[in-house]
């Protein structure tokens, strides 16, 4: 797509999102439930109703019809969102600002953080679904524009979806609706992963396509906020962080977790237990496969690049990144 286009059609998104978020949230379930319920009702009966006259390649081709309309609509929604450059090819990291002793550096202090933030964290009741999009925005505020989004989206409050069984069968915590720019979350998700996790699907709304971008966005905007949001922030990029380690430094690293931080990183694992092995293998290949489809080469493993971003350009004293990614469009 030309950048001219490409840049067009951000400014074109930012306008409209609102708008079809709002239309969304007024819905009394989520739009995706709607959406898929009236689609298969519909397939079922005119099937039913036309059972006698059925032609396979005429119906074959209405079918590739509709699902040809579908994916125009999500390239219009959503899709060209993965034509934007990533933060990480905005920002020009270098191998040389990856390396194994700064990624170590930023895991310590990051258990660091959890240590001494989790009695403070854990002091109050963590804030509710309902209470994110007024504890996230004014942080989503703050933070986007020093990654190029000057227009901070309307938030909605996350949902649940009739694909909760799905969710937690296959390990999936959240997801952005593209065909209505709202947030499905997984009910079995515990409170002390809540805000990083919302954080994260806003980000998606804020334009951020990319996972790793998303995560990005997710962990600036919790360490500008309060005890809860920074430890929410900290725990989820932890996991990430610890990946990339050789595995003596991984266990040395997470050999210096409090109890406190400890103990919510195995009631997270005890969550994920939940899932289904089949269900989770089918659920994320599909999902490689879909970013692969939309040139994301790392597929999944885009999740894990949070923290070469983090690693290079973030500092964890002060929860910002050292230095601002190129503006795109790029400015002339």
């Amino acid at each position: 797509m030309p950048l001219a286009l490409l840049g067009g059609w951000r400014q074109l998104y930012a306008s409209g999102q609102p708008l079809v978020t709002r239309v969304s949230a007024r819905l009394p379930v989520a739009a995706l439930d709607a959406l898929l319920v009236g689609v298969v009702g519909v397939a079922v009966w005119r099937l039913w109703t036309r059972r006698a006259h059925l032609r396979l390649v005429h119906t074959t081709v209405r079918l590739l019809v509709v699902l040809a309309g579908g994916w125009l609509l999500f390239l219009v929604l959503w899709g060209w969102h993965y034509q934007v450059p990533t933060l990480e090819a905005r920002l020009g990291l270098t191998p040389a600002e990856v390396t194994a002793a700064r990624g170590e550096a930023f895991a310590r202090a990051t258990v660091a953080q959890l240590n001494a933030g989790h009695a403070e964290a854990h002091a109050a009741a963590w804030p509710g679904r309902a209470e994110m999009p007024t504890i996230l925005g004014p942080r989503l505020a703050e933070v986007l524009p020093s990654v190029g989004v000057v227009r901070t989206p309307h938030l909605p409050v996350p949902r649940r979806t009739l694909l909760d069984g799905y969710f937690r069968a296959g390990g999936i915590d959240g997801m952005t609706n593209p065909f209505g720019l709202e947030i499905l979350v997984n009910s079995r998700v515990l409170p002390v992963e809540l805000p990083a996790l919302v954080a994260h699907e806003y980000a998606h709304l804020a334009g951020f396509a990319d996972e790793a971008d998303a995560s990005v966005v997710a962990w600036l905007a919790c360490q500008s906020g309060g005890p809860a949001l920074r430890y929410s922030g900290a725990l989820a990029v932890l996991p990430h962080l610890a990946a990339g380690l050789p595995r003596p430094v991984q266990q040395a690293v997470l050999a210096d977790l409090g109890p406190g931080p400890r103990a919510d990183l195995q009631a997270i694992a005890a969550r994920l237990a939940d899932q289904r092995p089949w269900v989770h293998a089918v659920a994320w290949q599909t999902y490689d496969r879909f970013l692969r489809a939309n040139r994301v080469r790392e597929g999944v493993a885009r999740y894990d690049a949070v923290a070469r971003v983090l690693i290079a350009t973030a500092d964890p004293a002060t929860g910002r990144l050292r230095r601002q990614p190129q503006a795109w469009p790029p400015t002339r």
